[in-house]
């Protein structure tokens, strides 16, 4: 029988005066038998991290993505499908998508052209994100009766079983 080494848990401390994160690993015995912790310093946020949030959380480019996903892939039909979405702002939108990878813009040599956009394969690996932050707005964000969002809303209270 093999033994795999238990991992311990590493807590997370964020200093109020640096911006920086240490992580802790548990105690451990050195130096003669005394405790000490191994910290592991690593300055603000990871910048990957905060490049796909910037990219995916810019306007319209969320919902360009969940469009796509479902399988929207002309031009017009993208503006036909995302209520107050410009053609510029798509157009713009569709480039970032193109530049980062995401997408791809194929052209078909019909009469009259025809211009397609497609999820690469790294565009199509943000469907479970994409699906995470649909269902957190359905449970979290509630209409109003005028037809606005309304964020300070509760989630409904659970239906407790008939006994």
């Amino acid at each position: 029988m093999v033994r795999l080494p238990i991992r311990q848990p590493i807590t997370l401390r964020k200093s109020l005066y640096e911006n920086k994160i240490t992580l802790v690993k548990p105690l451990t015995s050195r130096n003669n038998g005394h405790m000490e912790s191994e910290p592991v310093r690593t300055e603000g946020f990871c910048p990957r991290y905060h490049h796909a949030v910037e990219l995916i959380g810019r306007r319209w480019t969320g919902a360009i993505l969940r469009a796509m996903l479902v399988g929207v892939s002309r031009f017009s039909d993208l503006t036909q499908t995302i209520p107050g979405l410009s053609d510029r702002m798509l157009s713009e939108r569709l480039k970032e998508l193109e530049t980062e990878g995401l997408a791809v813009r194929l052209v078909i040599p019909e009469t009259p052209v025809r211009v397609e956009y497609h999820l690469t394969e790294k565009g199509r690996a943000l469907e479970f994100a994409i699906e995470a932050v649909s269902g957190w707005a359905e449970e979290w964000l509630a209409e109003t009766p005028s037809g606005t969002l309304d964020a300070e809303a509760q989630p409904p209270a659970p239906v407790k079983a008939s006994q």
